[in-house]
């Protein structure tokens, strides 16, 4: 029996399956990235239309406050142009 071969011939195993098995992980990593950024993009999708209409009630609960004159229009307006400049 050649010990030289059968150490070369295991050797050369070893190292076909760690990279073998280096390449699976990569591309299990690959694919937990792919799924996480397509559940992102489907949590966006599915929350957007929810985000809109929060928004939506929250503007009308300010209008109300404005036109009703619960708000001073003037500390408003002070407020907002004091935001806008930075």
């Amino acid at each position: 029996m050649d010990k030289d071969a059968l150490n070369l011939a295991y050797r050369w195993q070893k190292q076909f399956l760690k990279g073998w098995f280096k390449d699976q992980w990569y591309d299990a990593l690959d694919y937990l990235e792919a799924t996480a950024k397509f559940f992102l993009i489907m949590l966006r999708f599915l929350f957007s239309p929810i985000l809109l209409i929060w928004m939506l009630w929250h503007f009308k609960g300010i209008y109300k406050q404005i036109s009703s004159g619960e708000a001073n229009r003037e500390k408003v307006r002070k407020k907002i142009e004091q935001c806008e400049k930075y």
